[in-house]
C-alpha cells in the first residue's frame, strides 16, 4: 500500500509541483501584497498616533515650559526688587542719620548764638553802664 502511496503521490507532485507553485506563489505574493498593505496602513496610522501624540505632549510641554519661565521672570524680579529696597531703605536711613546729625549741629550752633547773644547783650549793659558813669564823672 505504501509502495502505491509513492507512485501515485511522487508523479502527481512532480506534475502538479509547477502548477501549485505558480498558484502558490501567485496566491502568496497576492497575500504577501495584503498584509504588506495592512502593515503599512496600520505603521501609518501608528506613526499618526504617535505624531498625534508627541505633538500633544509639545503642547503641553511648551505650556508647562512658559509657566516654568514666567515663575523664573516673577522671582527674579521680585529678587531685584527686594534687594532695590534694601538699598534704598539703607539710604534713606542714612539720609536720616544725617538729617538728624545736621539738625543737632544747628541747634548747638543756635544755642551757641544765642549763648553768645547773651554774653554780648550782657557786655553792652556792662558798657552803657560804664559809660553812663564815665559821662556822670565827666558832668562832674
Amino acid at each position: 500500500m505504501a509502495g502505491l502511496g509513492v507512485v501515485v503521490a511522487v508523479p502527481a507532485i512532480i506534475l502538479a509541483g509547477p502548477i501549485l507553485f505558480a498558484l502558490g506563489s501567485l496566491l502568496s505574493v497576492g497575500l504577501f501584497n495584503t498584509g504588506v498593505a495592512k502593515i503599512e496602513g496600520k505603521k501609518a496610522a501608528i506613526r499618526q498616533q504617535v505624531f498625534d501624540k508627541g505633538c500633544e505632549q509639545f503642547g503641553k510641554s511648551l505650556e508647562k515650559t512658559f509657566e516654568n519661565i514666567d515663575e523664573i521672570i516673577v522671582a527674579e524680579f521680585s529678587k531685584r526688587i527686594e534687594q532695590v529696597e534694601e538699598v534704598i531703605g539703607g539710604a534713606i536711613s542714612m539720609y536720616e542719620n544725617l538729617l538728624e546729625q545736621q539738625e543737632a549741629i544747628n541747634q548747638k550752633n543756635l544755642e551757641q548764638r544765642e549763648a553768645e547773644k547773651a554774653w554780648i547783650a550782657q557786655k553792652r549793659v556792662e558798657l552803657e553802664g560804664l559809660r553812663n558813669s564815665v559821662e556822670a564823672m565827666v558832668k562832674i
